[in-house]
């Protein structure tokens, strides 16, 4: 019964030299943010390729996504962990990133091209950030694109007036794709007067991005149910434009031309409209 007596006694002081042990242990100290803690910014919510409308323009919108040390949105340390930061989408060495890189476009001499915007500006925050938009018109040069929006990051170390500026950029490349209905519009053909049975010279002309793309004629006159081939032809570069001469001899009736303008880089096939031709006899 001794034996047992003390056992339970020991069991117990163990017990209780445990649990104060317990209660002395102190918090570890937080460590403070250090400068550029933020993770490099990537684009959100925009496809790799977009299509130009076929009239005005449309925006295209998208965010921007990073992590890292939260900002204080404030020039004082509001959330106490030892610093001042705050996040801006700029950069005070690069003024030109509204303007993408173009890395590739059949156009030479139209080369107006996307800008990149954030109507919003601002203080901006570790997470998802929206209200970052593209402008395409339907004017503008198709082609490979590259975007970037860089995002600056201000750290300044509690009680100081100095601070530690450090830059990360997001970028990504776009394909920009020719709107069909717009290359259609676009797409004329003019033919001097001629004599009938005589050659005919038919110039065609589109958008310079159709540069390299091939052209095939048809003719039907009037009362006919017999679609004659005019020919192939293929566009080049001219003047700022897409030129192409094709050469007949079968315009000897009144009737309906039309043109189908082959793929090219960035723009699609698409058959014009039906031009009426008249021929007089005198």
């Amino acid at each position: 019964m001794k034996m047992t007596i003390k056992r339970a006694a020991t069991t117990f002081a163990a017990l209780s030299l445990l649990g104060g042990g317990a209660l002395a242990v102190a918090p570890a100290a937080s460590a403070a943010p250090a400068p550029g803690a933020f993770s490099t910014p990537t684009f959100s919510g925009l496809a790799s390729s977009l299509t130009l409308p076929a009239k005005g323009y449309k925006d295209v919108k998208f965010s921007i996504a990073f992590t890292g040390t939260p900002s204080d949105k404030s020039y004082t340390d509001v959330n106490g962990d030892g610093a001042v930061v705050q996040y801006r989408d700029s950069s005070s060495t690069d003024f030109t990133w509204g303007k993408p890189k173009t890395l590739k476009t059949v156009a030479k001499k139209n080369t107006f091209t996307p800008s990149l915007y954030n109507p919003i500006g601002g203080d901006i925050v570790p997470g998802t950030n929206a209200g970052f938009y593209i402008r395409l018109y339907s004017s503008m040069a198709p082609g490979k694109y590259q975007f970037r929006v860089p995002i600056t990051q201000s750290f300044t170390p509690a009680g100081s007036y100095t601070d530690v500026k450090t830059v990360r950029w997001a970028i990504k490349t776009v394909t920009v794709k020719a709107n069909k209905k717009y290359s259609k519009q676009t797409t004329s053909a003019n033919a001097p007067g001629w004599r009938a049975g005589g050659t005919t010279k038919i110039t065609i002309r589109a958008s310079e991005y159709k540069v390299g793309a091939k052209v095939k004629g048809f003719y039907r006159a009037n009362g006919s149910k017999t679609t004659h081939s005019l020919g192939k032809v293929k566009l080049k570069r001219k003047k700022g434009s897409a030129q192409a001469l094709l050469k007949t001899r079968q315009l000897t009736r009144s009737g309906k031309v039309w043109f189908k303008v082959g793929k090219n880089k960035f723009a699609g096939k698409y058959s014009t409209r039906k031009f009426t031709i008249t021929v007089h006899r005198y």
